[in-house]
């Protein structure tokens, strides 16, 4: 563990958080390939936090708004991946806070629209695009509002 290998690992962490966002849980994990001791790498985060590489907030940000826009998950999901990836509990309720509302809700009601799918009963058909929606992570008063005004067919 030579100062040498700090320092590349450093460097390599430097130019990996400057490609993309990266939270401080991604960046030790990506460090755990050096041979460093848990104080070489918790130092060379905590330095990349100050020189502003790595900010759990800004990411927690970039993400809840890229799985929101583009893979289409909702709030649940988005809260349970950031949870995984150690970010502190008031950055994901503050990045959670800038999905739109309209644009949440005009959201489920499209995916419910796209999700064609054959049931025997109105009922059975509701279930089965619960299943789905709750599986993307939206919440359950949410999609059972939007399903109420939409016909059965």
């Amino acid at each position: 563990m030579s100062d040498e290998n700090v320092r590349q690992a450093y460097e390599n962490a430097r130019w990996l958080c400057g490609k993309s966002e990266k939270c401080s849980y991604d960046v030790l994990l990506y460090l755990k390939k050096y041979e460093l001791t848990h104080t070489q790498r918790n130092e060379i985060v905590a330095q990349l936090t100050d020189e502003k590489f790595i900010d759990n907030a800004r990411y927690a940000l970039a993400f809840a708004m890229d799985k929101f826009r583009f893979n289409r998950w909702g709030r649940i999901k988005i809260r349970y991946e950031l949870n995984m990836k150690k970010i502190p509990a008031a950055a994901i309720e503050d990045a959670l806070a800038q999905i739109d509302e309209t644009e949440y809700a005009k959201t489920i009601k499209m995916l419910i629209l796209q999700r064609k799918m054959e049931a025997p009963s109105p009922f059975e058909y509701s279930q089965k695009i619960l299943r789905y929606m709750f599986g993307k992570g939206f919440e359950p008063e949410l999609v059972e509002g939007v399903l109420q005004t939409l016909d059965y067919k």
